[in-house]
């Protein structure tokens, strides 16, 4: 991203605190190094020991078609991360990224495992496709990338986690998801050291085309997961319309704070 050192050291963020740019590479290094000494623990988690205890009449196949979208997620976000390790201009950002690829690679194995130990897996969702699809045709600026993995992918997927215990209840499961979910919130505090100062440099038209790429592919994304929705077949279209809308309004809150555009620039990005 030729040019934006001089942006970010001016901490110019619109209607916002400003920032230390400059301490950003500090910031990425001490948080690559968090990944790091985590990866080197993992091998003493103890989440697989626990024994397996599906809920007295739950459909086995109903658990399986759940954990397989957590899986392939996972992979997903793997792949997309060694995407953007490809666009970032930080080596310290770089790093973030190629350890997180590591950890949704290991988090992959873990819901594997236990898709294993439940002897199936489901395919992946039409929406994965279309996920992957989208961000390798994404020509503008790699922010848009970030934005989407850890703001929206990740920020959706620890909802899930959260609401874990309330649709599969398994012992196993949710020691699973404690563990992962210590790597999840590293990677949505990449996210939002990484971004304010990154989207700082951006011109109001390049922010204003992540806007509505950004709204565009979500739109998409519950439009395609309505065709394949698997598992959820009962629940009616105008009952996901109505939570992509709660949840879309919730998400202009999260890319206003971290950045995208400012409180005297919402009209303009969030009407059409």
């Amino acid at each position: 991203l030729p040019g934006r050192t001089a942006v970010w050291t001016a901490g110019l963020m619109r209607g916002r605190p400003a920032a230390d740019p400059t301490d950003l590479p500090r910031q990425l290094a001490e948080l690559a190094r968090k990944a790091e000494r985590a990866a080197g623990r993992r091998n003493r988690g103890t989440a697989s020991e626990v024994p397996v205890g599906l809920p007295r009449g739950a459909a086995r196949e109903h658990a399986i078609a759940r954990v397989s979208q957590l899986y392939h997620g996972e992979l997903m976000t793997a792949r997309l991360c060694g995407l953007l390790t490809r666009q970032v201009p930080l080596a310290e950002a770089r790093r973030c990224l190629a350890l997180q690829r590591e950890d949704e690679q290991v988090h992959a194995g873990l819901y594997g495992g236990y898709l294993g130990a439940l002897d199936g897996l489901a395919p992946r969702q039409p929406v994965h496709d279309l996920l992957e699809q989208e961000a390798a045709a994404w020509q503008g600026p790699p922010e848009a990338l970030i934005l989407a993995v850890h703001v929206l992918l990740e920020g959706e997927a620890a909802l899930w986690q959260r609401n874990a215990a309330f649709w599969l209840p398994c012992p196993q499961f949710q020691a699973l998801n404690r563990e992962i979910a210590h790597d999840e919130a590293r990677h949505i505090a990449f996210g939002r050291l990484y971004l304010p100062p990154a989207l700082a440099a951006l011109s109001r038209g390049e922010r204003l085309a992540i806007y509505h790429w950004l709204r565009d592919l979500w739109a998409k994304a519950w439009a395609r997961f309505q065709d394949g929705r698997g598992d959820l077949t009962a629940v009616s279209d105008a009952v996901l319309r109505a939570w992509s809308g709660y949840r879309w309004r919730h998400w202009q809150g999260e890319l206003m704070r971290i950045g995208l555009y400012g409180a005297e620039e919402r009209p303009t990005f969030e009407r059409g």
